[in-house]
């Protein structure tokens, strides 16, 4: 059986026949005239030979739709990229990939100039932007025939997205052209309920996988429509946004509904009533949030986690079955198991690693066989996830199993230390526990704090009446906010690396 991804997209397009598919500074795009502009593009697309990568340095805007659809309607492989990613990082992606074609946010491009230099694969002839108005504009290639569909089999690869390279240089994970479809029909339909009745907003970008399925893939395929906002998010333009599209599905994560709570902007109460549908992934959802915001608008943030390697989300809570503190159920056609050791944990509510089976095939990651065969075993992928099941079927997060360390040679698990102190004092916003070596080259702690910085004595109050000596930092550091990542994820390894002249020896 062979079918073509974009052919199927365009197909739910013109099904649901949305008048207003796409909404962006204030202007619709329809399904007519979003299909019209990737057959015109991909026309243009024809001459380059398919199974070519090409990368995506673009803001949440139709423009996205346009070339990612039209790109894989003629077999090139679509890379989404954040566009603020730094050289480093670029360097390594142009040359990993080997893309022959980049089309960048024009706002972006002189800053990735010298990263696109090194690339001996990258045509000068295919570097565009997505500015209609300019000079080297992918809108301005000489309009063709549109082409006919390029046809692969379901489990072929039909777009790449890389890793948020939290514990080491981003991996190239490649997607078949089923797994979306599934992952829509499972999670977006079967779990939310997601039709075209609904209006999505997602506040994750679509370079990141969480939303990329949030406003490309499940808005498309549902008709549903769906809101872009190609500025960077912050409180003011989430809540106008929400003000004025009055989304029906509303996908965050934890940091925007605890600032949401915190700021509580003029009106927002009455536009998220509109509101059936709130969703976090990313990061796990502390229970005191979840019970904040349920008592605050009514309806609870239904927490779930996904992963690049997958595509989407796979466990999750449901409009039907939601608890504070857990991850919810696993989403159907998925299975998943918990193993301790390499072996399956018998005693459900043992912590254990999540492995997850999905109902389509995992290709693994882009030609590195050892990771591959690390992550990837007998149809299974190995999340690195910590977690225990309840006597009920649901999950409950404990941490990664990367991040576990020993304190005098005791556990740590940081996680728990984390989701204690963030619902014991209300006045801290974030916090995360480092290990780092001493003086004598012993592990000791770090703890980094965004708060008011008055909260200090409550903190120290907490450590010392709530846990147990092994988990006490040595000291205490008030930060603005935490670095992350080009995916927006907290990177431990950076911050341990960044922190660790805290604790180089003193010299006399």
């Amino acid at each position: 059986m062979f079918y073509s991804l974009a052919e199927t997209m365009l197909s739910a397009l013109h099904r649901h026949a949305h008048p207003a598919q796409i909404v962006c500074k204030g202007e619709s795009v329809s399904a007519h005239r979003l299909t019209r502009q990737v057959q015109e593009l991909a026309g243009a697309f024809s001459g380059i030979a398919p199974e070519q990568r090409a990368l995506l340095l673009l803001k949440d805007k139709p423009a996205f739709h346009y070339i990612f659809l039209a790109l894989a309607t003629v077999g090139i492989v679509p890379v989404p990229v954040n566009p603020r990613v730094d050289l480093p990082t670029l360097e390594h992606i142009l040359l990993d990939s080997r893309a022959v074609m980049i089309i960048v946010d024009p706002d972006e491009l002189e800053r990735v100039k010298p990263a696109l230099a090194v690339s001996p694969f990258l045509s000068p002839d295919l570097i565009f932007t997505d500015d209609p108005a300019a000079q080297h504009s992918v809108f301005s290639l000489p309009a063709a025939t549109a082409p006919a569909y390029y046809y692969r089999k379901p489990n072929s690869i039909a777009f790449w997205q890389y890793t948020s390279g939290t514990t080491g240089k981003p991996k190239a994970v490649q997607h078949s052209q089923e797994a979306m479809l599934a992952a829509t029909r499972h999670f977006a339909v079967e779990t939310l309920g997601i039709g075209p009745q609904d209006r999505i907003y997602s506040v994750p970008k679509m370079f990141f996988g969480y939303g990329l399925g949030n406003s490309f893939f499940f808005p498309l395929l549902t008709g549903a429509g769906v809101l872009l906002d190609d500025a960077w998010p912050t409180i003011d333009n989430i809540a106008a946004n929400i003000h004025h599209y009055r989304p029906t599905v509303f996908f965050g994560v934890p940091k925007v509904y605890a600032m949401l709570l915190k700021q509580r902007p003029a009106g927002l109460v009455e536009a998220l009533q509109h509101v059936r549908i709130f969703f976090s992934a990313g990061s796990t959802l502390p229970a005191s949030l979840y019970e904040e915001w349920k008592a605050f608008t009514g309806k609870p943030i239904l927490d779930g986690i996904g992963s690049t390697e997958t595509g989407h989300v796979f466990l999750s809570n449901s409009p039907a079955s939601h608890t504070a503190g857990s991850t919810g159920k696993p989403v159907s056609g998925y299975q998943l198991r918990l193993e301790y050791a390499g072996e399956p944990l018998s005693d459900r509510l043992q912590v254990g690693e999540l492995c997850v089976r999905s109902p389509y095939a995992l290709a693994g990651y882009w030609e590195d066989p050892v990771r591959t065969n690390q992550k990837f075993r007998d149809g299974w992928y190995y999340t690195g996830d910590l977690f225990s099941m309840e006597t009920n079927g649901t999950y409950t997060y404990f941490g990664r199993k990367d991040e576990l360390f020993k304190s005098n040679g005791r556990w740590v698990n940081p996680l728990a230390f984390e989701s204690a102190l963030l619902n014991a004092v209300s006045d801290v916003e974030e916090c995360v526990l480092l290990d780092l070596p001493d003086d004598e080259n012993l592990t000791c702690t770090l703890l980094l704090l965004v708060g008011k910085a008055d909260t200090r004595d409550t903190v120290t109050q907490f450590i010392n009446e709530c846990t147990e000596s092994h988990y006490r930092p040595r000291e205490m550091l008030y930060l603005p906010e935490l670095p992350r990542n080009a995916n927006g994820k907290l990177s431990r390894t950076e911050l341990r690396t960044h922190y660790q002249l805290h604790f180089q020896p003193k010299k006399n």
